[in-house]
């Protein structure tokens, strides 16, 4: 299944480049950080119901992993922008990745291909009835 959480919440194409302000996507999820444009505008709630509509769509395909675009504020899974709009990047996830996760649902970045097909693997031969 192929979803996008931004666009399945409605934000356009282009959009303005939002980040993480002062934290990460787990703490935005818990209403103690803010996803904030480059213009300033708070797009928090967007975002969460961005996040929201991933897990949704993950759990109506019965999804236990997931392929993620890094360093963005919805799906980054192992850094993400640092909140100044500077360019500079931190550890850090995203808010679907950190509801997907809050869900036991495995998350790799673009930049975890290898490490994502092992898990699959992996995942096969233990789950393959004979």
């Amino acid at each position: 299944m192929i979803h996008c959480p931004e666009l399945a919440a409605g934000l356009p194409t282009p959009r303005a480049s939002a980040e993480i302000s002062g934290s990460n996507g787990d703490q935005v999820m818990q209403n103690s950080a803010k996803v904030i444009e480059s213009s300033g505008n708070d797009v928090t709630a967007h975002y969460q119901l961005a996040a929201w509509l991933a897990l949704r769509a993950a759990l109506d395909s019965n999804c236990i992993v997931a392929l993620l675009t890094d360093k963005s504020p919805t799906c980054g899974s192992q850094y993400i922008y640092d909140g100044n709009f500077s360019g500079v990047i931190k550890q850090g996830e995203g808010v679907a990745t950190a509801l997907l996760r809050q869900h036991d649902i495995k998350v790799f970045s673009e930049n975890q291909l290898e490490e994502l097909i092992d898990w699959v693997e992996n995942w096969d031969k233990e789950n393959t009835i004979l």
